[in-house]
């Protein structure tokens, strides 16, 4: 998070000392389908009985979002600038889009479960066991080298609640509730 929230303090610097410059963030909850990433890639259609994660799977949890309609609701906001500039109501802030629910890593991987139609369990282990994990040595590797290890701090910021900030504000410009994370998982 740290590049975007050095991001963020850049374009209120610059809106403070630029005539007329005006930004809005938009920070985005966690993709639903991105839920690979925080299972060690697990596989509904080749499922393993056990994810092993630096994590318990307790809360508070993460309010996933479908990535489509993250686009779509960014896409909104867009359009009510471009609309009624003068109306805009969230000139030079920042805003949350993320889904309606939250649910804990042991929900999400009960959800995975049913669809994967197999029990699968949640074994706690060390963040270097962790990052050592073919899959994710594999995954995580960018350019000849491996982030596993540092992506064990996602699991970190969980704990602190991190991923679990859920806003109505994407239901708002979408008009309805977003879809929920087994659905959309089922769907993929």
């Amino acid at each position: 998070m740290a590049p975007h929230i050095d991001t963020e303090k850049y374009l209120e610097e610059l809106s403070r000392t630029v005539p007329g410059f005006g930004y809005t963030v938009i920070r985005e909850g966690l993709y639903s389908e991105s839920y690979p990433l925080y299972t060690s890639f697990f596989n509904p259609c080749q499922p393993t009985n056990e994810i092993k994660i630096p994590h318990d799977g307790s809360g508070p949890g993460i309010a996933w979002v479908k990535r489509e309609e993250l686009g779509e609701g960014t896409a909104e906001l867009i359009k009510r600038f471009v609309e009624s500039p003068g109306e805009y109501t969230y000139r030079n802030d920042r805003v949350l889009l993320s889904g309606q629910q939250t649910l804990t890593i042991a929900e999400t991987v009960e959800s995975l479960s049913e669809i994967a139609g197999t029990s699968v369990s949640i074994r706690k282990v060390s963040k270097e066991e962790y990052a050592a994990l073919p899959q994710n040595v594999d995954g995580f590797t960018y350019k000849d080298v491996s982030y596993s290890y540092p992506w064990t701090t996602s699991f970190d910021a969980f704990r602190r609640g991190e991923g679990s900030h859920v806003s109505p504000l994407l239901s708002e410009l979408l008009g309805r509730e977003p879809e929920d994370f087994e659905t959309t998982i089922r769907r993929i």
